[in-house]
């Protein structure tokens, strides 16, 4: 199969300078036999990955390649051989000349299969997707509302997403103020409220926590980084006592809690 692909290369090449729509047309024809045929996963798996690493970025060619690669891994249980890629699909795709519709389809692809999965780059790719509405219609927003649901609920469970405030400010997001209304009011909880105010109010949404499998004591510790990645850089020197009241945490819980922060990469701090 990958010997037969070479000799088409040349082929699609030529054709695609005289007939760009038509030549996309066979390269999808081509993908699909490879897909659906009577190969091993292996041959299929390998196949794909030439022909992304061999097909022209022009045209939606490249773009439409990986998103089969990352559905047929999914499928076959090996996404492992391109997760790395695929948590970097953003970045890498902006030098394939992809169409919005090409860009949108990829992105959601990458980012749902990721999701699926519980893999930690799943909100960066999903954010990266509904980063792309920011100047469309209300009528394409609206198209978004699950995927916008599914991001939310990434930020609060990706402990290193801090800047929540950057995703309040999605369009596709600020929808859920009248779509999904409890989710949307637990995200801005995240920023209206101290540590204090926000523990007492957390028992409001345990219905949606549950429903989410969000735990309590993971989403406390999510307000604390956001709490202390909110302070004045003008003042970087804390005593445990100040800690202790900002993040609502007993005195001595602050050592362990500042240990746990470095270590997750949200501060970068010394303990004295």
């Amino acid at each position: 199969m990958q010997r037969f692909f070479l000799y088409l290369l040349p082929i699609f090449k030529l054709a695609e300078a005289v007939d760009a729509d038509n030549t996309k047309t066979l390269f999808v024809k081509f993908c699909d036999l490879l897909i659906n045929g009577d190969f091993s996963i292996a041959s299929k798996t390998t196949s794909l990955l030439h022909m992304f690493n061999n097909v022209t970025t022009n045209h939606g060619m490249k773009a439409y390649t990986y998103e089969q690669l990352v559905l047929l891994c999914l499928k076959e249980g090996c996404l492992d051989i391109i997760v790395e890629q695929a948590r970097n699909i953003d970045a890498e795709s902006r030098q394939w000349n992809l169409t919005q519709e090409e860009r949108n389809s990829l992105l959601k692809t990458v980012a749902t299969v990721l999701d699926g999965e519980k893999d930690v780059g799943a909100f960066k790719v999903m954010q990266a997707y509904l980063r792309q509405f920011q100047k469309a219609t209300d009528s394409q927003i609206a198209t978004t509302e699950r995927e916008a649901s599914r991001c939310v609920v990434l930020a609060i469970k990706t402990h290193d997403v801090i800047n929540i405030e950057e995703v309040l400010d999605l369009r596709a997001v600020k929808q859920l103020q009248s779509k999904n209304k409890d989710l949307f009011a637990f995200l801005n909880l995240f920023t209206n409220t101290d540590a204090k105010d926000f523990k007492q109010q957390l028992s409001k949404f345990s219905k949606l926590m549950e429903n989410e499998g969000l735990q309590a004591d993971e989403i406390l510790v999510k307000k604390s980084y956001v709490q202390i990645c909110s302070l004045s850089t003008e003042n970087s020197n804390f005593k445990y006592t100040e800690l202790s009241q900002l993040l609502n945490i007993d005195e001595e819980e602050v050592e362990e809690w500042a240990i746990t922060a470095i270590a997750n990469g949200i501060i970068d701090a010394k303990i004295d």
